[in-house]
């Protein structure tokens, strides 16, 4: 019996000094962990062609992006009065059939107007067309629109005209 253990214990000696010296000229594999950043998305920008209406000679862009976590309306027109006010709002539906406006913009002053919506994302207005940016002549004579632009989902599948004529007010480009 006294043999057995002494036959054990040397077994067990010879296995531990097997796997110790066998080790001993490897590297001890390490573990690196890398750290993966996915980087944030750009905000969606929405561009938006504004065409003259009524003859006024006033034509330029609207653009919508994401600010803070609010929506930022910026609008410059080209043949815009100076000194006047002209109201600006986004309007329910299309500029060949407004409806009613959807949300006020800050009235253009010298081609220029600058609005930050807390109350919209470019999401949620493209989640909501039929929409169109319209600009007002001045507060006295608002039944007169100047210029005027479809909203259009940049990522919307384009439909084929089967008549093959087409008309377009606006236009929508996205940018990263």
């Amino acid at each position: 019996m006294k043999n057995a253990i002494i036959l054990i214990v040397i077994i067990a000696l010879i296995i531990v000094g097997y796997l110790v010296f066998k080790n001993k000229g490897e590297e001890t594999p390490q573990i690196i962990e890398m750290a993966t950043t996915t980087p944030a998305a750009e905000p969606l920008r929405v561009s938006i062609a504004l065409a003259t209406q009524n003859k006024s000679g006033e034509s330029g862009a609207a653009t919508l992006e994401d600010v803070d976590g609010k929506l930022k309306v910026t609008l410059v027109l080209s043949g815009a009065p100076e000194g006047v006010s002209q109201p600006a709002h986004i309007h329910i539906g299309t500029c060949a059939k407004l409806g009613d406006p959807t949300y006020t913009l800050s009235n253009v002053v010298g081609g220029n107007s600058e609005t930050l919506l807390d109350t919209a994302t470019v999401e949620q207005i493209l989640a909501g067309l039929p929409l169109a940016v319209n600009v007002h002549k001045s507060a006295t004579e608002a039944s007169k629109y100047v210029a005027c632009g479809n909203i259009v989902n940049p990522n919307a599948p384009v439909a084929a005209s089967s008549t093959g004529a087409t008309a377009a007010t606006g236009i929508a480009t996205t940018t990263p």
